[in-house]
């Protein structure tokens, strides 16, 4: 029984794409122009690492002209005595009032009085100051009315130009205006064209500012939600910044914490994050991952809690003691450093504040964190054997059908039980307090049973809001219902399985014990690898055994069950059981011989054996045969029809290895043996010429395909719906292929090799 379970991808609609991209247009093409032209003709990288190696250099020598041409920054030689300011100005001109002025700190020696101030950004947008003013106009004055002309003055502030970029929201540009040592007394008055004096003193003695991170490694461990409505189901978590020799090198990764697959168009590690340092200098990435180069989403869209690890790297900051790392429409994680390295992370606004308000949730949002309260509560009440508390979310004309099943749970040896919501589900009609059809999962373990072969199911529920909670008012069976949710049970153990029948089956319970064991130890003395303990449901003589597995009919004796789900990129196995057919034990068990019914059973055991190492794209022909072969299902007089009854020409390995199953199109039944048959001859023929080692490897070698690669066919919109063409496109892609590693022949010449051997048989 093959299940295969996918995700499914939400696709951004045009329109939202069509709004990323005008709204980068219009955010990066805002312009605002002041009075005179900027006269830097370096190129922004070029700049970028010039200002950031002098600016340290200024941080921990301190002052003195050194000025080589209008983008150099100005740097005083020399140690001088370093003055606290703080204070700021704001300009009347219709385009710098977007940028304040801040006068960060003085720093007095005996060749100059140099000011450090910063142009400070506010908006949310980015915005470019085209010109600047004339250093001319920017004076000094002291309390005696005595005028000072700038020396010099970094081109970046008189520019008003941030090395060559616009202004990013949250960002600036810092740089030093250099002043002759004032001959009067302070108060000293700075006057810069458009902008309110700044009135200060040097009477606040600081030590000189931070000038070297400290490199190494340090945790941030802080998750952003953004405030775009495309982006709120992704997650931005800030993992770690690694501080280089020169440069830092944050860990991120964007997070899908929907319920849903999904995918987004637009943002990037290059154009959409910067950093700002402890002066508002902004800096750009340098470099990104190759996964986050282009786009935040993965290949294929993100599945439901996946995570799209990457590294965003920008130039060694200037300015170090404070670093506010931000991506466009997330709020900023603002970190504090000293010399002994990082001392504290916060989530902020991009400007240092309060982050910003968590959008208000949707109803959908609301109703999956109280429902998944509460499926969460019921399944502990079942561990728990609270049956009030497991009826309590029921409707009342519910209640007394689930506490039967309730107190059926109670005689299960449950080892764990969880009920979630399914991750495609929607919850259409939160908005409205009634939701129909809600797809559950349920899963249990179960004691004595290996860990890694947890049960699944799934069910459709119906809500209703009732204040705050949600009632439910239906429930609909739907895949691989539990057994003891359709009637009582009675539970049996033998040495190697677990046996849960209806009590008027009871009876046979100890011929179907003695058959498995016999079936189990005849198949663990071939060499396979039977589990410690294994679970068998045997049916009552009325019961429908489609309603359990999906299949049925009074002829099907048993059959082996095992799903197969892909999740966070990784293929599980689960719910591996034996079912037993009761209706068929009851009305064919006397015309059955009795080898016959073993070797079904065995033929069945097979299949559960080699589940774990099974995968959902291993072709019908080489999972069907190795079970009639284990089984001893075809003997040389069985397999001398396929050639005395002219079957030959009708029977391709390579036709069987693109179908789903044996007997795919065979409606009346008339073809379908002779393709088990030929099945099992093909492994007879493997095994006689090669041994039966190299089969089982050959069989084990789809389990070692790496999961990556079947990432690639079970990820985008459409992948639940083509996951049977995946599946058989897989097949034909892997069978070819394994068969010339394992037998050094085409899978065309292992066909005609079959038919050739059986032609020989005596």
């Amino acid at each position: 029984m093959l299940r295969t379970s996918t995700y499914r991808i939400h696709i951004l609609a045009l329109l939202a794409l069509l709004l990323l991209a005008l709204a980068a247009c219009g955010e990066r093409g805002a312009t605002k122009t002041a009075a005179t032209p900027s006269a830097s003709d370096e190129s922004a990288s070029q700049v970028m690492q010039t200002a950031t190696a002098v600016a340290r250099e200024i941080a921990a020598t301190g002052t003195a002209i050194a000025h080589e041409s209008a983008s150099t920054p100005v740097v005083l030689a020399g140690r001088g005595q370093w003055y606290a300011i703080d204070a700021i100005s704001h300009s009347d001109n219709d385009v710098l009032d977007v940028l304040t002025l801040h006068l960060l700190r003085a720093q007095r020696t005996d060749q100059g009085l140099l000011l450090r101030i910063a142009f400070e950004y506010e908006g949310d947008s980015e915005v470019s100051i085209m010109g600047g003013v004339s250093k001319g106009d920017i004076r000094l004055t002291d309390a005696s009315g005595n005028g000072y002309d700038l020396l010099d003055g970094d081109q970046a502030v008189v520019s008003l130009n941030p090395d060559g970029y616009s202004f990013l929201p949250g960002g600036g540009v810092a740089g030093n205006l250099l002043f002759p040592l004032p001959e009067g007394k302070e108060p000293y008055t700075l006057h810069f064209p458009t902008y309110e004096p700044i009135e200060f003193r040097l009477e606040k003695e600081m030590e000189p500012p931070l000038a070297e991170l400290k490199p190494g490694t340090y945790t941030i461990g802080q998750t952003l939600r953004s405030n775009d409505d495309d982006l709120a189901p992704i997650a931005l978590r800030v993992d770690s910044v690694e501080v280089g020799e020169e440069d830092v090198t944050f860990h991120v990764a964007f997070v899908n914490t929907g319920r849903l697959g999904y995918e987004v168009s637009g943002p990037d590690g290059m154009n959409d994050a910067w950093l700002i340092d402890a002066e508002r200098n902004q800096y750009v990435p340098i470099a990104t991952s190759d996964n986050l180069a282009s786009s935040i989403t993965p290949e294929g869209g993100w599945q439901p809690g996946q995570a799209h690890e990457g590294t965003i790297t920008f130039p060694r900051p200037a300015a170090p003691g404070i670093l506010r790392f931000t991506f466009r429409t997330y709020p900023a994680v603002t970190l504090t450093f000293d010399e002994r390295g990082l001392q504290t992370a916060a989530i902020t606004s991009r400007t240092g504040g309060p982050p910003p308000a968590t959008p208000t949730p949707k109803p959908s949002q609301v109703a999956y964190q109280r429902i998944t309260q509460l499926l969460a509560a019921q399944a502990q009440a079942i561990l728990d054997g609270d049956e009030e508390a497991y009826l309590a979310p029921f409707a009342p004309d519910l209640r007394e059908e689930q506490r039967a099943i309730f107190r059926r749970m109670q005689q299960v040896p449950l080892s764990g039980y969880a009920l979630e919501l399914s991750p495609n589900e929607d919850l259409w009609g939160a908005d409205q307090g009634e939701m129909h059809r809600v797809s559950v999962w349920g899963r249990y373990t179960l004691e004595g049973i290996p860990p890694d072969n947890d049960f699944r199911y799934t069910a459709d529920y119906d809500f209703v809001q009732q204040g705050d909670s949600w009632q439910i008012t239906a429930v609909y069976n739907d895949d691989f219902t539990p057994f003891w949710f359709l009637g009582d049970v009675v539970v049996d153990h033998s040495p190697h399985f677990l046996i849960f029948t209806r009590p008027d089956a009871e009876a046979r319970t100890t011929t179907l014990a003695r058959e498995l064991e016999a079936a189990y130890d005849d198949l663990k003395g071939k060499g396979l690898p039977m589990e410690p303990m294994n679970v068998a449901f045997f049916t009552g003589p009325e019961e429908d055994l489609y309603e359990l597995t999906g299949h049925g009919g009074t002829r099907l004796l048993g059959l082996a069950v095992a799903q197969y789900s892909f999740e966070n990129n990784q293929v599980h196995v689960n719910s591996r059981a034996f079912f037993i057919n009761g209706k068929a034990f009851a009305e064919h068990a006397d015309d059955l011989a009795a080898g016959e019914r073993a070797s079904t059973i065995t033929h069945e055991m097979v299949h559960l054996a080699l589940s774990r190492e099974s995968r959902p794209f291993i072709p019908p022909w080489l999972s069907e045969g190795l079970a009639v072969y284990y089984a001893e299902q075809a003997p040389p007089e069985k397999l001398r029809t396929l050639v005395t009854e002219g079957r030959l020409n009708e029977l391709s390995l390579v036709d069987l290895t693109g179908a789903e199953s044996l007997g795919e199109h065979d409606l009346f039944g008339e073809t379908v043996g002779y393709e088990y048959l030929y099945s099992g001859a093909a492994i007879a023929y493997l095994v006689q010429t090669y041994g039966e080692d190299q089969v089982m490897d050959f069989y084990r070698a789809y389990s070692r395909v790496p999961d990556e690669e079947l990432a690639e066919k079970f990820s985008g919109m459409f992948a639940s719906l083509l996951a049977s063409t995946h599946l058989t496109q897989m097949a034909q892609e892997k069978t070819p292929e394994f068969v010339q590693q394992y037998f050094g022949i085409s899978l065309e010449e292992l066909d005609a090799a079959v038919k050739a051997w059986l032609q020989q048989l005596p």
